[in-house]
């Protein structure tokens, strides 16, 4: 069950992360933002998927944009985080009458990781471990 505080936390969580990734976007000194990407990147491991997804979009952002500022931080911050969304499922049965519907509501977490592999393929093709994934 949520209580109001999670509910507040997890806003003030993707309100930050999608802040993040905007300013990221929005050409922000790369130098700065290097200060603070690995208290952010720390958003990659809650629990709370609308707060996940933010979370991935931003590191998206920040490889897609800033690619010399997530170098170092991919393969101990980020990667861990990708590999272990390339696998979640989190799989619900909807009832549409005579029907039933499956939903994963992880697929967007899956294609976000998915934009940062080929984001990383692109800009930092030296800190994927092919092989690993």
């Amino acid at each position: 069950p949520e209580d109001a505080n999670s509910k507040k936390n997890s806003l003030v969580c993707w309100t930050v992360a999608t802040s993040i990734k905007l300013a990221i976007a929005g050409k922000v000194d790369p130098v700065e933002m290097a200060n603070y990407m690995p208290r952010l990147l720390k958003l990659l491991e809650l629990k709370e998927i609308s707060c996940r997804h933010a979370a991935f979009l931003m590191a998206y952002s920040a490889t897609h944009h800033m690619p010399q500022v997530m170098a170092g931080l991919m393969k101990d911050q980020v990667m861990p985080s990708l590999y272990e969304v390339a696998t979640f499922k989190l799989e619900r049965k909807v009832d549409l009458g005579p029907f039933t519907h499956t939903v994963d509501d992880a697929l967007p977490l899956r294609k976000t990781a998915l934009s940062i592999f080929a984001s990383c393929l692109e800009n930092l093709p030296a800190s994927l471990d092919i092989a690993a994934f």
